[in-house]
């Protein structure tokens, strides 16, 4: 998978990102407000990062984009990791400054769209902290079941595309 647009967004691969790009979503994953919701909380040095970045060149099991919209600002960034043939599992954050606005619904909506249109991926796993209420909400809103309800901090679902 590559870099590509849908209507209203930009997903540009993390091999293709830029340097300013990449401090810019380093800063992002750091920021308390993202962290706090992150399977791994702590912050990530910079190099940490960078290395990261790198280790992704000619993987296929996982998939990094950051989000820009169509003026190029940045709003976040998503992430795939292939659990078979047709099922992922997806991680997204958004831009504090662009929380509130409807982008999470409607990038993964069009990045939805996409991946299963070109890729053949039919279902979507992620996994939710229980204490997250807005990211339980938008799982909701985008049609996706629960799929359990045993373990002690997060919600799992599953969409079907």
């Amino acid at each position: 998978m590559s870099s590509f647009m849908t209507n209203n967004y930009i997903f540009k691969d993390f091999s293709e990102i830029t340097d300013d790009e990449v401090l810019h979503i380093w800063e992002l994953r750091n920021h308390p407000d993202i962290r706090k919701w992150m399977v791994h909380p702590e912050p990530i040095e910079l190099s940490d990062h960078k290395n990261f970045i790198k280790s992704l060149s000619g993987r296929n099991d996982i998939q990094y984009y950051i989000v820009k919209d169509m003026t190029g600002q940045i709003i976040g960034s998503v992430n795939i990791s292939f659990l078979s043939d047709y099922k992922v599992e997806r991680g997204i954050y958004i831009d504090p400054r662009h929380q509130g606005k409807g982008h999470a619904r409607r990038l993964l909506k069009e990045f939805y769209g996409y991946i299963h249109q070109h890729y053949s991926i039919n279902h979507v796993i992620t996994r939710v902290m229980q204490s997250n209420v807005s990211s339980n909400a938008l799982e909701y809103s985008l049609g996706a079941l629960q799929i359990n309800n045993e373990d002690p901090k997060y919600n799992f679902y599953m969409l079907g595309l």
